[in-house]
């Protein structure tokens, strides 16, 4: 996950998640955060800890295993994105996350982003079977909302961690791309004649019976597609003759870029 969640950006794995550590550390980041304003740079973050100490710690030496637990866990770092979406909905929710309404009496039992709720009862809210028993019904309040008064972070779909999910947008690199097509086919007997059209420098062509995999061939082999754009196919097989196949065009990795439909012989 690690390679896929970059560090930079604020996503930890391992020992130093939010999701694997023994504490989350609540208390200590509410301080931490009420004490510093969101304008200000990450070592004051630190020096609040260490110098200052805001948290109360009784030696030096937990002040600064504290300031760095803190840092592991959130980053306190106004350059880190994750760390500034926390500052951002952290001020904008100081009560905690909204209270969605589910009585006690239509659920079996009540947490604060799922409930189970009673075979017999009725509910408005959004409800999904539970993996382990399809007749089990799992209720969850809509949004960001929880089903206990006064939670300021619960696990299930509300920390940014589980909340934001990264896009990649992969590009290819700056080498030459393939923009051709199959503009005719030609049959002497058993000889093809293709010629590609567009970009097709270090193209090759091939007849296949199924055009993405290559050991369907008739050809033996996929043939270079020539400078004037045209390439020879030989069907091996003369029993082939008047049956159908596929003249695929194959770009420099072999990836299929255009094919077409021909009967052996024309």
């Amino acid at each position: 996950m690690s390679s896929l969640l970059p560090e930079a950006n604020g996503f930890r794995c391992g020992a130093v998640s939010t999701h694997t550590s023994r504490t989350m550390m609540l208390d200590e980041l509410s301080v931490v955060l009420d004490r510093v304003s969101a304008s200000e740079p990450a070592d004051r973050y630190v020096d609040a800890i260490v110098t200052e100490n805001v948290l109360g710690k009784k030696t030096q030496t937990t002040r600064k295993r504290t300031a760095q637990r803190l840092s592991e866990l959130y980053a306190l770092d106004p350059k880190c994105p994750l760390f500034r979406h926390l500052r951002r909905f952290w001020a904008a929710d100081p009560g905690g996350l909204p209270k969605c309404e589910l009585p006690k009496y239509l659920a079996e039992t009540r947490w604060g982003r799922c409930a189970a709720v009673k075979p017999t009862s009725n509910v408005e809210l959004p409800c999904v079977p539970w993996f382990w028993a399809a007749n089990v019904r799992v209720a969850c309040p809509p949004g960001i909302g929880c089903f206990v008064a006064g939670k300021e972070y619960n696990h299930g779909g509300v920390s940014l961690q589980e909340c934001v999910v990264p896009q990649y947008a992969i590009r290819p690199s700056g080498g030459p791309t393939v923009s051709a097509t199959i503009a005719s086919t030609k049959w002497a007997r058993l000889r093809c004649r293709v010629q590609a059209a567009g970009t097709f420098s270090g193209c090759k062509v091939d007849l296949r019976d199924k055009p993405a995999d290559p050991t369907s061939t008739l050809c033996g082999a996929a043939k270079p597609v020539g400078a004037d754009g045209t390439a020879s196919l030989v069907v091996t097989d003369d029993a082939r003759e008047g049956t159908a196949t596929t003249v695929v065009l194959l770009d420099p990795a072999g990836n299929v870029v255009a094919k077409s439909p021909v009967t052996v012989g024309g």
